[in-house]
């Protein structure tokens, strides 16, 4: 026993058994990726989910009529521009050319950032001083503004209280855009 290659018929065992383990659950695991490859199109199918109307989740990108053609991007907060000018990239990345995103914020970027667009192409268009946004939102017909997305950081919310009464007299004019 003592030149035995085990030194006790338990151990045998127990390694054999788990040999055995791993190379069922190999075998179990090519079964179960075999038989979901092969019934992929009937999971794909039963994935189908509803976005709008006439519009699925499978359907491609190009199919899907764009809702909104002009989309305004706008912060007051000056340190933003990081976050609102990525946003306003992957909207016309999205829209491919058949609208317009439109910029508003402090100007200039800090920290240079404005070479970093330009130099880049990471934007292609204007940006506008964020006081301009009011009288833009205004405007009727087909240059209307459809979407508005603000960059809001709590800063903003921790306005001192004279400058929140002048932020309050140059909001009025938003209330006809409201309406209308």
């Amino acid at each position: 026993m003592a030149n035995s290659k085990y030194t006790s018929p338990s151990r045998y065992c127990t390694t054999k058994a788990s040999r055995y383990r791993v190379i069922g659950f190999i075998v179990l695991g090519f079964i179960i990726l075999g038989s979901l490859w092969r019934y992929q199109g009937v999971f794909d199918s039963s994935r189908r989910v509803l976005l709008g109307e006439h519009v699925l989740a499978s359907d491609p990108l190009e199919s899907v009529p764009l809702t909104h053609k002009n989309i305004a991007v706008a912060s007051t907060f000056g340190f933003h521009f990081d976050v609102y000018m990525t946003v306003a990239w992957t909207l016309q990345r999205v829209m491919k050319g058949e609208g317009n995103v439109h910029v508003y914020g402090p100007q200039p970027f800090y920290y240079d950032f404005g070479r970093i667009v330009d130099e880049y192409g990471l934007f292609n268009g204007t940006v506008k001083d964020d006081k301009e946004l009011m009288s833009d939102i205004l405007v009727d017909g087909d240059g209307a503004i459809d979407l508005l997305v603000l960059g809001t950081c709590e800063i903003e919310c921790v306005i001192p209280p004279p400058r929140r009464k002048r932020l309050d007299d140059s909001s009025r004019p938003l209330s006809p855009a409201y309406d209308g």
